[in-house]
């Protein structure tokens, strides 16, 4: 998927903390709290420090790895090195009402990290509930990090849920590659940060795919590692997730393949939606990360000739081409659902809306034959888009009177508006008509501000 780029995440927590720091009681009566939530690797912490660098009123701590007792101690520790005063290491009340005095005189911000890991300590929701909702509390701006709020947390709580890399950050990422290369990059990793990395020394797609399609690469191990971490028994969930990347998205055609019930195929895949492996619509699932798809249609089946490169070397080309088309098919999506959302609002190709469906046509003239990637009539408009998928050829004078003329003999009657999308920059005269004509747009997919769908 692509997704909404690092800028507007850190700008949004940003405002937030304007926001509260200008009202006393935050965003409402009683004061909430602002959790920056999503999945395991996808820049949480990164993002949160990146929006309050360089604040000396910066508190910050992180449950991961702790256990109750050493987590208890730490943070008793941490909050005495903040206000002076010294807490009972094994009392989470205690430790939360030291809390109270920090930021005597100035505001305060405190991360606490890893606030899924304190859904087992005993005690821990409790006080921190109480501490949070007492008036006598100087005035601090908490922020949780996580994956997810523990179970009885989440009251008055603003959400901030945070996706991996937009392409425009992965393209930022490799300075070497162009914007077709990072595309590419983009579509095999789903913009994980941890695994866009791997690409950074390389300057094409292919060179770096030769030497990461390694069993033992991080890029091939990542979702066996993910599923470890969620699930006792990874095993049944590996299952459903092939079943669903070979197009079964309907429960009754998952069980069908599997041979589970409905009620317990319904019960694993309502799981991998909670730890946002999966999202639905309807009685419909689908992948929400691109490299889960691409891990569960391609990479889980080729364990085998990944393990010998050199008896099975064009297991990296059948690699290659398997991205490509991920990402030609990924690329369109987003086309028309940035058409979608600019035009009418509508942010969700899943949604079971007429509007939200790609609806190719054709028009046929005397010889004259063009094609729209797709055609839609709503409110008295008619939304032509156009993918233009040339990477070395600028969209030309004589490309914008054919789209032109193809738009008024499809649809004569309606106000037309086309959107264009081009993979390069298209010649000076085109930008000089749109800029005249709004009803013609143009946009370079490298730029394009892609939302989660």
């Amino acid at each position: 998927m692509l997704f909404a780029p690092r800028t507007i995440y850190v700008n949004e927590l940003k405002g937030l903390f304007k926001e509260n720091l200008h009202d006393k009681n935050g965003w409402g009566e009683p004061r909430e709290i602002l959790a920056v939530l999503g999945e395991p690797h996808c820049g949480k912490t990164s993002l949160v420090l990146k929006a309050y660098e360089n604040r000396a009123d910066l508190c910050y701590f992180s449950f991961k790895g702790q256990s109750e007792n050493c987590a208890q101690k730490l943070l008793a520790e941490r909050v005495e090195r903040y206000t002076g005063i010294k807490a009972a290491s094994d009392n989470w009340s205690d430790i939360f009402e030291t809390m109270k005095h920090l930021s005597g005189w100035h505001y305060k911000i405190f991360i606490l990290d890893d606030i899924q890991k304190t859904e087992d300590y005993i005690g821990f929701i409790d006080a921190f509930e109480k501490f949070r909702f007492d008036p006598d509390r100087n005035n601090i701006f908490i922020c949780l990090v996580g994956e997810r709020l523990p179970t009885g947390m989440g009251k008055n709580i603003f959400p901030c849920t945070v996706n991996h890399l937009a392409l425009s950050d992965v393209h930022k990422m490799l300075p070497k590659m162009d914007a077709q290369n990072s595309l590419l990059v983009s579509t095999a990793t789903g913009g994980i940060p941890e695994l866009v990395r791997l690409f950074s020394e390389y300057e094409n797609f292919k060179d770096a795919a030769w030497n990461l399609t390694r069993i033992d690469s991080p890029l091939m191990n990542y979702m066996p590692h993910l599923m470890d971490h969620y699930f006792r028994k990874p095993e049944i969930y590996n299952e459903l997730l092939t079943v669903i990347a070979e197009d079964n998205t309907r429960i009754s055609e998952i069980g069908s393949v599997t041979g589970y019930a409905y009620n317990k195929c319904e019960k694993y895949l309502r799981s991998l939606v909670d730890v946002r492996i999966l999202k639905h619509s309807g009685k419909c699932y689908y992948f929400r990360n691109i490299y889960m798809e691409l891990y569960y249609s391609f990479l889980i089946k080729e364990k085998m000739r990944l393990a010998r490169p050199q008896q099975f070397p064009e297991i990296t080309d059948d690699y290659i081409k398997a991205v490509t088309r991920l990402s030609e098919q990924e690329y369109e999506k987003a086309c028309h659902l940035h058409a979608l959302n600019i035009d009418f609002g509508l942010d969700d190709l899943y949604t079971g809306n007429p509007l939200c469906s790609i609806r190719p046509s054709d028009v046929i003239e005397k010889g004259f034959v063009y094609h729209f990637e797709s055609v839609i009539p709503y409110d008295g408009k008619m939304l032509f888009v156009k993918i233009v998928r040339d990477t070395d050829r600028r969209f030309d004078r004589n490309d914008l009177e054919k789209i032109e003329y193809a738009a008024k003999k499809f649809a004569p009657l309606y106000e037309s508006i086309i959107n264009i999308y081009v993979r390069c920059r298209p010649a000076d005269y085109c930008e000089r008509y749109a800029a005249q004509y709004p009803h013609i747009r143009f946009h370079e997919y490298d730029r394009l501000k892609w939302r989660d769908w």
